[in-house]
């Protein structure tokens, strides 16, 4: 009798043992692909040294404009999306990279006084972008997905740019959200662009 106990007993540990192989495939990230992003920048935030009515009339030594004056910014272009070694078999709790060659075009001239906003913008200029994507437990609800990208480091000096986005949302072929933050994190309060950020599925 203790001898089939036993028997028994080993053989549910091997059952188990081949329930929970941590060595069997895993499916790759339903993020993996290629994704064109567009973007749609609503809001330019820059400083202007001292009092700056009206919206800092009693300032000192600097103020921080919201304007929505933005002078027509611009980054866009084709994204691929690579899996990690600490993906799942599902969206929940994962992180991808990103990477691709995106058109850039950013506010290089500011209106001070008054504080009219970005009153010009560069020429479209191809800028190699790399990061991630960052995926909550369940991918498939509202807010579940967080985007940061960055411009290469060359350097000390200029700092780039980064994209970073509030919590998005995955529908399956299309990802969107907003993005609080375009721009260098570089001083106290660097020119940068706050918008909205879509991410479609390129078949």
């Amino acid at each position: 009798m203790r001898r089939l106990t036993a028997l028994a007993l080993i053989a549910a540990i091997v059952v188990a043992a081949a329930c929970h192989d941590t060595t069997r495939p895993r499916r790759q990230s339903p993020l993996v692909g290629t994704w064109e992003l567009t973007t749609h920048f609503d809001t330019f935030v820059f400083e202007t040294p001292g009092a700056s009515p009206p919206d800092c009339p009693n300032a000192t030594q600097y103020c921080v404009h919201f304007s929505s004056n933005t002078g027509g910014p611009y980054l866009g272009g084709i994204l691929e999306v690579q899996d990690t070694s600490s993906s799942a078999d599902t969206l929940g709790s994962s992180t991808v990279v990103i990477a691709g060659m995106l058109q850039s075009s950013f506010c290089d001239a500011a209106g001070s006084y008054p504080p009219i906003g970005c009153t010009h913008v560069s020429a479209r200029v191809p800028v190699q972008y790399a990061g991630n994507m960052t995926v909550t437990q369940d991918g498939t609800t509202a807010g579940s997905i967080w985007l940061w990208l960055s411009e290469p480091y060359v350097g000390s000096w200029p700092n780039p740019r980064i994209l970073g986005s509030g919590p998005l949302t995955y529908a399956g072929d299309s990802i969107d959200g907003r993005v609080p933050h375009w721009g260098t994190i570089q001083g106290r309060s660097p020119p940068t662009y706050r918008g909205t950020v879509v991410l479609r599925r390129v078949h």
